[in-house]
């Protein structure tokens, strides 16, 4: 961690996330930091992430792409609009926040593979959603939950 600490700003729970250069747009822009409401809110007002392992100092990255879901944009595919004609599925929204989270995080912990869905992230999104700025969309199959996503509402996109 030295050595990417002299490359990129290391932060502490006072300090600022910096503004993301223009010109490293997918780039880790900090190290360090806590993972709180106000420090989830500043990073997502800049397009900022926390992207790291548990027991590892919080890495913040501004990827090029993101995933912003326009509601009044989405078509769904065929297969969808076929799939949900037949009432198989029921779709809601906020009715287990909690579960879908630790179900995202439990996903890759399943798969053999290390999450950056952190109990501290979990915590702090529940915080999120306690104060409506965290939602979750699920989906039900026989009232059973076997899909879902979550994320924050700020502004006009999610």
């Amino acid at each position: 961690m030295d050595l990417l600490s002299s490359f990129y700003p290391y932060i502490n729970d006072k300090t600022s996330l910096p503004e993301v250069p223009d010109l490293y747009p997918e780039s880790l822009v900090a190290i360090g930091g806590d993972i709180t409401v106000n420090r989830i809110l500043e990073a997502y007002t800049k397009g900022i992430f926390p992207w790291y392992n548990e027991g590892e100092p919080v890495l913040w990255h501004s990827p090029l792409n993101r995933a912003i879901i326009i509601p009044e944009q989405y078509t769904p595919s065929r297969s969808v609009k076929q799939l949900l004609k037949k009432g198989s599925f029921e779709c809601r929204i906020d009715s287990d926040f909690n579960e879908v989270i630790y179900q995202c995080a439990q996903t890759r912990i399943n798969d053999g593979t290390e999450t950056w869905i952190t109990d501290d992230l979990m915590d702090t999104f529940r915080t999120l959603h306690k104060i409506g700025l965290a939602h979750s969309f699920e989906t039900y199959h026989e009232d059973e939950l076997v899909g879902g996503l979550y994320g924050l509402s700020l502004g006009g996109a999610f």
